[in-house]
């Protein structure tokens, strides 16, 4: 089943929380199609939600990107990536593969997960794992800031390129 979406931006990459919904960009190269999957539960078999991105209106040179208003606290997620099998140019799609979202902050993992369901061929949506809107797992429309030691934030500091501030 599809749901309504509306305009989306392909930056920053990763989800975006709004008050209105989130935004959900992707990197995806080589590939032909996507499909946002969200789940109401973590052992959910099946999408309550599927959302197929159009390769017009959701997709920027490499990225596919869609806005998806209305979603509610603790959303899980995944997606479908179709494209060429040709593993010899390290080409690997499988529509049938639910992957998780190289940028998600949180893991959703079903009670029934399999790690050779996904080197199986065939649909490994009931044994995958997902990942969960981190800020709205918690709650709220702003990231989670937690308090750091002084030598962690240091570091913090000196390995991300001064992005965290005190």
């Amino acid at each position: 089943m599809n749901t309504v979406v509306s305009p989306s931006k392909s930056f920053p990459i990763g989800v975006t929380v709004y008050p209105s919904g989130v935004n959900f960009s992707v990197f995806a190269q080589g590939n032909t199609a996507v499909e946002l999957l969200l789940f109401d539960q973590a052992d959910d078999s099946h999408p309550s939600r599927t959302i197929t991105l159009d390769p017009v209106a959701n997709h920027s040179c490499h990225y596919w990107h869609v806005f998806v208003p209305g979603i509610e606290a603790g959303q899980i997620y995944g997606y479908r990536v179709d494209g060429s099998f040709a593993p010899e140019r390290g080409l690997r799609f499988d529509p049938q593969k639910v992957l998780l979202d190289p940028y998600g902050r949180a893991i959703a993992r079903p009670a029934n997960y399999s790690r050779v369901a996904a080197s199986r061929p065939g649909d490994n949506c009931a044994a995958a794992i997902n990942v969960s809107l981190c800020a709205l797992l918690f709650g709220c429309a702003q990231p989670v800031i937690l308090k750091l030691s002084a030598t962690i934030r240091a570091k913090l500091i000196r390995t991300t390129n001064n992005v965290w501030k005190r």
